[in-house]
């Protein structure tokens, strides 16, 4: 057996399971999908929650054909125009609009294997965002990490923004009173 042909061999022993894994996890009801705490894995769960089950598989292996299309060719399950719609219209829902979302998608639909965004971007869309917004940055925690504090009347919020560590992006407000120096 060649290298190519091994390759090959992997491939569609991959998309067999990959199916089989589809098919149970639908019946289960998603627990490992609703494991995953992503934009990404968020917005699939809320299109396919009025899906039935066949409906949820179809579209999931839909997307796998795509991924694949050598390995399910290879085994008589070519992709088709009605996968490519099918993906199509989860891409182009109202969930799914948001341009860096759409983005990822269509990457990984290239066959982009990477699923995170490169935290320098991020960090660099996140401020062109929040400056307008907020000005500048009060305190800094090195490049991941950055705080900036909005005086509201006699209170003041803290806002914190983290993007280093595990998670890409994790951020939240803290309240100051008028009557405290430190914050509730």
């Amino acid at each position: 057996m060649t290298l190519q042909e091994a390759r090959e061999e992997f491939a569609a022993r991959f998309y067999v399971w990959a199916k089989n894994e589809i098919r149970k996890e639908v019946t289960a009801g998603l627990p490992l999908l609703r494991r995953l705490e992503t934009g990404c894995a968020f917005r699939f769960l809320s299109y396919i929650r009025a899906l039935s089950d066949d409906e949820k598989t179809h579209l999931m292996t839909a997307y796998l054909r795509l991924q694949f299309p050598t390995a399910a060719e290879r085994l008589g399950e070519p992709s088709s125009k009605e996968d490519a719609e099918l993906v199509a219209r989860f891409m182009n829902s109202p969930i799914m609009q948001s341009p860096a979302q759409l983005a990822l998608l269509g990457r990984q639909l290239d066959g982009e294997k990477h699923l995170f965004a490169d935290r320098k971007v991020l960090r660099a869309a996140i401020r062109e965002e929040l400056n307008p917004i907020f000005g500048q940055k009060i305190t800094r925690y090195g490049s991941a990490t950055w705080t900036y504090f909005t005086p509201i009347s006699d209170w003041t919020v803290e806002t914190d923004i983290d993007t280093g560590g595990r998670c890409q992006l994790a951020y939240y407000h803290v309240i100051g009173s008028p009557s405290s120096t430190t914050f509730q």
